[in-house]
């Protein structure tokens, strides 16, 4: 790896010296906002299909980990988790909330 700063000293860079989410809450929380965005504009096709379409699995998944995390600041996202538990079930939120449904995708 090349060097970022913050090396060992044996000259090898930390594997977690170059962040691969984001590291601030606020970049966080912009993108919360590009997932509620889009679960708005996607609403239409959610309510016709009977499971989760793969490509919104990321945004999904996301905003129930995230209302597990942040759900006392934000109660919205609580209850968009419930919405999504009562459409997909709540092994769907539990395992999203878990972080194990990124795998599935």
């Amino acid at each position: 790896m090349v060097g970022s700063g913050s090396e060992g000293g044996d000259g090898e860079a930390s594997p977690f010296s170059t962040p691969l989410l984001p590291v601030s809450l606020s970049q966080s929380f912009d993108l919360l906002e590009l997932y509620l965005e889009l679960l708005g504009v996607r609403a239409p096709l959610l309510e016709k299909s009977e499971t989760a379409p793969p490509d919104m699995g990321e945004a999904l998944s996301s905003l129930c980990y995230a209302s597990a995390r942040v759900g006392g600041d934000l109660p919205e996202l609580v209850a968009i988790r419930a919405q999504l538990a009562k459409k997909y079930g709540t092994e769907f939120v539990g395992e999203a909330a878990d972080d194990a449904t990124m795998a599935k995708w």
